[in-house]
């Protein structure tokens, strides 16, 4: 199969994926007919892009016809060094909408708009026919606002949460896509789809969300790290307003890739039942977004290290895997003989720890940014008390339940006790009489030849001595169990690991000769 099809065949199979609003959408109706149409089907100008960016000082390097759109390579307006291998395009669709696309990182928010505005705004002579007059408006509750192709509105006014770009046909959709970027909407919408996204393609909080009210909504990240923030960002946003969140799993697509390249990257060769299933599938294989994650700002000149570390250690505490050991933070982790053991936690543990408790951003004024922890700060929140606080104490790891008795009650602990700091593995033990528990200790050493009776007694007491002594129900120094034999192979090793199974190492206690 190709990757490559006809836009008419994408938007007949977008048609059957997504409910479509009552009325065709701008863009689609513009496709449909061939002609150039506004939001009302006025005939309307048509940016002459050559021209334009002739007279900004900006000289495609290369002009591509692909039919449906006409892509100018360029320098890119944010980075000089962007450009020289074709990464940076301005694209304009037959019907005259407008894009811009830089593959590297940095630039993956900036759409349209972005670059527009800093090759330099068009006059009225850059428009085929040229415009006869301003299309600036004014609307005193809003500030700023843009019209059918692209221009601001210069508004006065109270500061107010920014509209989405391509809102013109949310009211009547069930359905809506979410993108990364302005770019990628616009060649949505070519397909017959309903999408918007956050002005310029980031600053979700800035953003007045509200029109998704009660929609499924999908968001079509851009398949970087960048992407993936905004997705989530979005997607935490959303979480009280839209009625189902799903965010979609590009990582099978080319990196950096986004919803823009995924609608260019089909020809006439594909079956329609061979994308239908394919485009069918990715959705309905989407699950719902989970709950959001608690947002936590790292330290900065805004927040304090011991306010962060305070919440991120709530939340690792919750887990069940991180604990306090004297002032040491430490972490569950596996052993060899697929019991638990207590590590220290490192930095660059910590990092990923915390992503998977925590949402984290960066907090700059009123802007709220997706970030990531880097190992210095984790370093810092490490050597916070505030951090280490909040974590429960632990002092010791058995592999089997342990009876505690601290005030001469006994009780079974299964899992972690707090009040005991003891961690304990396995499942309930069945309830046993006296005598068969006596008779099964006494089988674990039968096969020993020992040189007196009061060599089996200790022997039998040293089995049950470690279990004594983690309970508590041992006071004091607790004898050390050392056995010596006459012959090797004579079973010292297996005694010793017999003796202290039930701990966390198998030879922590005893010593052989």
């Amino acid at each position: 199969m190709s990757d490559r099809m006809s836009m008419e065949m994408v938007a007949e199979i977008a048609s059957r994926l997504l409910p479509l609003p009552q009325h065709s959408p701008r863009v689609a109706s513009s496709l449909v007919n061939g002609g150039i149409a506004s939001g009302n089907g006025d005939a309307r100008p048509r940016l002459d892009v050559p021209r334009w960016l002739s007279d900004n000082g900006t000289n495609p390097s290369k002009v591509v016809d692909k039919g449906e759109w006409t892509s100018y390579e360029i320098q890119c307006p944010f980075d000089p060094s962007h450009g020289a291998r074709g990464e940076t395009t301005i694209g304009q669709h037959r019907d005259g909408a407008l894009s811009f696309k830089c593959q590297h990182d940095s630039c993956s928010a900036k759409g349209w708009s972005d670059a527009r505005d800093t090759i330099g705004k068009p006059a009225a002579n850059h428009y085929d026919p040229p415009l006869q007059e301003s299309r600036k408006k004014k609307n005193s509750a809003q500030s700023s606002q843009r019209d059918s192709d692209g221009d601001d509105w210069d508004c006065k006014g109270p500061e107010v949460k920014r509209p989405l770009y391509g809102l013109a046909d949310v009211a009547t959709a069930e359905s809506v896509f979410v993108t990364n970027s302005e770019t990628s909407a616009d060649a949505i919408a070519s397909i017959g789809l309903v999408a918007v996204t956050s002005r310029g393609g980031k600053s979700p909080q800035a953003t007045d969300w509200t029109a998704l009210r009660g929609k499924h909504v999908v968001v079509w990240p851009s398949n970087d790290y960048a992407g993936q923030g905004h997705a989530r960002t979005v997607g935490d946003v959303l979480e009280d307003i839209a009625r189902e969140v799903k965010i979609l799993d590009v990582s099978g697509l080319p990196a950096k890739s986004d919803a823009y390249d995924w609608v260019h990257s089909f020809d006439d060769n594909a079956t329609l039942d061979q994308i239908r299933e394919s485009l069918l599938k990715w959705i309905d294989d989407t699950p719902p977004e989970p709950p959001s994650k608690p947002q936590v700002s790292l330290p900065n000149g805004e927040t304090r290290i011991t306010d962060a570390a305070g919440l991120l250690g709530a939340l690792l505490a919750k887990g069940g895997m991180h604990y306090r050991r004297g002032q040491t933070v430490v972490m569950l982790d596996p052993d060899s003989n697929d019991g638990l053991v207590l590590v220290p936690v490192k930095p660059a543990t910590l990092c990923s720890e915390i992503e998977e408790v925590a949402s984290i951003v960066r907090k700059t004024g009123d802007e709220t940014e997706p970030a990531i922890c880097s190992e210095g700060t984790a370093k810092l929140i490490l050597a916070s008390n505030a951090f280490a606080r909040k974590m429960p104490r632990i002092r010791s790891i058995s592999n089997c339940p342990l009876l505690v008795g601290p005030q001469g009650k006994l009780r079974l602990v299964i899992g972690f006790d707090a009040d005991t700091g003891i961690l304990t593995q396995g499942e309930s033990p069945e309830d046993v009489p006296l005598d068969v528990a006596v008779q099964l200790l006494l089988d674990v050493v039968a096969d020993f030849r020992f040189t007196t009776p009061s060599d089996k007694s200790r022997a039998v007491a040293a089995l049950v001595t470690p279990a004594l002594a983690l309970s508590s129900l041992l006071r004091g120094r607790a004898p050390i169990d050392f056995g010596e034999a006459d012959f090797s192979q004579s079973g010292k090793g297996f005694s010793t690991k017999a003796n202290g199974c039930h701990l966390q190492h198998g030879d922590s206690h005893g010593d052989t000769a």
